[in-house]
């Protein structure tokens, strides 16, 4: 994974960018690297190192311009180096992008483009794209992006600029997120919305197959076949303070602090009385519970570790056939999904690539699937359309802390329900869980008041 921030507006363009970039320093962090258009020039610098590294550099050398866009990069393709970093700029100086995603067919395009000539400087696979681009730029950004999009295989989130459109970033996606804002006379791209919190809430969550262009006077939405569509913007309910560290030396600890306040989100709303009660989200009977045999809990990292525990929770709540998989692996194995099997899809982003493929295969096959996700407006959420959000506010920090203590929690309320529906839950049952779930917030908040003794131990 890499984090990708574009900005087109009246504020200092660099500053924009490399707060955008230090909120994506989560999903990469070995080089960045920024690229602006200033008076019909593109210029670009890179670094290897953290997006810290990439500001002192930007001040030694009094680096600014009119809009851009800038990356971090987690490496896959190519070796840890300042050349390999991105943007990347096409060899005629008239195209720059950033990319997030692999390219599968990289070695066909550069081997086809170098045999007509054009030199390469990189070993990433994103050269192929942004010299591929160059090569059949004719003056219309739209044209080329759709010629690009129909040549290359693999995922991609990818920002782009042209030398000789000064009023405009386009940007396109194909399997990694990409988020866009825009309010008054400013516009926004960015892999992560959190990085657009301070900006704005309302944000277009671009879809598979979908080309923007994001100028000042606004957004244009259209498909990999360049024709126009509308899309609706979607509010997300996070405050800008939530972006940043505060007081604390790092987001880490921060979200850990954050915890007992997470843990009572999750709960509210969803428990009155030592009585659990989803109907406000899931919009289910007892007779549409009752023909679910199987349940599968299936998610990756630390979500596939939260569902591991919700499973053991639920187990003794009932006779289910309950299995946790591994998404990567849920595709290849011949694992029986039918209408019987309600199919639980857990990611923290919403974005999860082998989730959404998972995701999938078990619709196609006939199975009833909700998503479990902090993201409202993510791609699991919009594919799923049902299912239950973790209020727990963007996670900046690498390790997960805050996202998965909401989602056992909201997992284990999942499946007292579920147990409520099918009438297996005896009301003793949950009002001794529902009752010891409501004490952990407090429970949380004690603990996190011994910080100073533990920190001796």
């Amino acid at each position: 994974m890499c984090g990708i921030m574009g900005y087109i507006g009246d504020r200092e363009t660099t500053k924009v960018i490399l707060e955008g970039l230090a909120k994506h320093e989560y999903i990469g962090y070995d080089s960045a690297g920024i690229a602006v258009i200033k008076d019909g020039v593109i210029h670009e610098l890179r670094t290897i190192g953290r997006v810290q590294q990439l500001a002192e550099k930007i001040a030694k050398e009094n680096f600014s311009g009119d809009f851009g866009i800038g990356h971090t990069r987690y490496a896959t393709h190519g070796g840890i180096t300042e050349n390999n970093a991105h943007p990347h700029i096409s060899s005629d100086k008239r195209v720059v992008l950033v990319h997030n995603g692999i390219i599968e067919n990289a070695r066909e395009i550069r081997a086809e483009l170098e045999a007509e000539g054009i030199m390469f400087h990189t070993e990433t696979d994103t050269e192929s794209a942004v010299q591929y681009l160059a090569r059949v730029y004719r003056g219309d950004p739209m044209e080329a992006i759709v010629k690009l999009t129909k040549r290359i295989r693999g995922t991609f989130a990818f920002a782009i600029m042209f030398h000789d459109k000064p009023d405009e970033i386009w940007a396109a996606r194909k399997g990694s997120p990409l988020a866009v804002g825009h309010t008054g006379e400013e516009g926004f791209c960015a892999s992560d919305a959190a990085a657009l919190m301070e900006f704005t809430r309302d944000v277009w969550f671009m879809d598979d197959d979908e080309i923007v262009r994001i100028s000042k006077e606004g957004c244009t939405f259209y498909d990999f076949n360049g024709n126009r569509h509308e899309k609706k913007s979607i509010h997300i309910d996070w405050d800008a303070a939530m972006t940043n560290k505060g007081d604390y030396p790092h987001f880490m600890l921060k979200e850990i602090h954050e915890q007992p306040g997470v843990v009572a989100h999750s709960l509210s709303g969803r428990v009155s009385s030592n009585s659990v009660d989803l109907s406000q989200e899931l919009n289910w009977t007892s007779e549409q519970v009752s023909g679910w045999k199987k349940i599968h809990f299936v998610a990756c990292g630390t979500s596939h570790y939260a569902t591991m525990v919700a499973a053991r929770i639920m187990e003794g709540l009932g006779t289910f056939e309950i299995r946790t998989e591994v998404a990567s692996e849920y595709c290849y194995r011949n694992i029986p999904i039918g209408p019987d099997t309600l199919v639980v899809l857990v990611s923290q982003s919403g974005e999860t690539a082998d989730t959404l493929h998972a995701m999938r295969l078990a619709k196609a096959k006939g199975a009833r699937c909700i998503f479990v996700t902090n993201v409202k407006g993510s791609t699991i959420h919009r594919e799923v359309g049902e299912g239950l959000i973790t209020p727990a506010g963007p996670e900046i920090g690498v390790a997960a802390t805050k996202t998965f203590l909401a989602q056992i929690t909201t997992l284990t309320l999942l499946g007292l329900y579920i147990a409520k529906l099918k009438n297996i839950l005896s009301r003793e049952t949950e009002q001794r869980i529902v009752s010891a779930m409501m004490d952990l917030p407090a429970k949380l908040a004690s603990i996190l008041e011994m910080e100073k003794e533990i920190e001796v131990v």
